[in-house]
This record gives C-alpha cells, sequence and structure tokens, in this order.
C-alpha cells in the first residue's frame, strides 16, 4: 500500500501546534465555537481545492512545523493541497480539546482524526486511519482569527488497526 505524504502532510496541517504560555486563561465559549468554525473552512477549502479560501485563513507569516520538525510556509502548502487528489472514502474530524486566550491570541490543542479505505498494489482494500495531536496558534486581525503557526506533536498512522507510524515531536 502507498502512503501519499501529502496526505500526511495536510494531516499534519489541520492539527499543529504552538507554545502555552501560563498567562493564557480559558477563552470565552463564543471563541471556541467561532474558531470551530475557522476549522470548518478550512476543512471545506482543503476537501475544495480552494486555494483563495485557505489563503484567507492564514496570517500573512504563518509557519507550519511539521513532526519531522521541518518548517513550511502556508504557499508550499496551499501549492501541495492543489495536487491533492480527491478521496471520497475519507472522512474527518477535528474536536478542539483546549482554547486558551490572552488578548489577541488564541493556543488551540486540537486531536485531528481522518478515516478513509485506499486499495494496496494487490487491490485489497484498507482501513487508514491517522490521529494527529497538536496546538494552533491564531491572532485576530481586524476583527478576524487567522492561523498564524501550527506544530505538530504527535502523530499515529494505523493500517488495517496496526500502528505502521507512530512519531512525537522532540
Amino acid at each position: 500500500m502507498r502512503i501519499h505524504i501529502s496526505a500526511v502532510r495536510w494531516a499534519a496541517f489541520m492539527v499543529g501546534s504552538a507554545l502555552l504560555t501560563g498567562s493564557r486563561a480559558p477563552a470565552e465559549p463564543a471563541l471556541k465555537i467561532l474558531l470551530e468554525g475557522r476549522y470548518a473552512a478550512m476543512k471545506a477549502a482543503v476537501d475544495a481545492h480552494d486555494s483563495d479560501a485557505m489563503s484567507a485563513l492564514l496570517s500573512r507569516d504563518f509557519t507550519s512545523i511539521e513532526i519531522s520538525g521541518e518548517t513550511r510556509r502556508a504557499d508550499d502548502l496551499i501549492a501541495e493541497m492543489g495536487g491533492m487528489k480527491p478521496d471520497s472514502n475519507k472522512t474527518s474530524k477535528t474536536t478542539l480539546t483546549s482554547v486558551l486566550q490572552d488578548g489577541d491570541t488564541a493556543t488551540v490543542h486540537q486531536r485531528y482524526e481522518m478515516h478513509t479505505v485506499k486499495s494496496g498494489p494487490d487491490g485489497v482494500a484498507h482501513k487508514v486511519d491517522l490521529v494527529a495531536l497538536s496546538t494552533d496558534t491564531w491572532i485576530e486581525t481586524r476583527n478576524a482569527w487567522l492561523m498564524s503557526k501550527t506544530v505538530t506533536n504527535e502523530i499515529t498512522y494505523s493500517v488495517d488497526g496496526r500502528v505502521v507510524v507512530h512519531k512525537t515531536a522532540e
């Protein structure tokens, strides 16, 4: 079975992470709801390969730090998004496990789950699951919340219920 690294990178992007500081307080429920909407818009942009919609959700200086430690910019990820093939078997869910706010900055810990079915080289269908944990940094600019940074903390990739890849950030 061939694993497409672009799908793993996008999953990592959807579950990036940023460092917490002790000065942040739990956000108001309204902010969590608003950010859930931003993640839903991000998912829709990825599914539609809509680079303009994705760009509208990211700050100008957006960075993604992958589990490998590699840093990527918005343009890199958006270009890669255009090359992804549609997957009618894919379902995904992003759960915001905590939202902490410090003025115009919010730190979101989240869990991204993706499930699909892929055919292996032998034509046999395999269940594929990906779980990524991260913390994202959002900034409020001109009355809009934009993602400015995502750092992936942990990724688990399974095929037919067997863990194939499990990595944590160092």
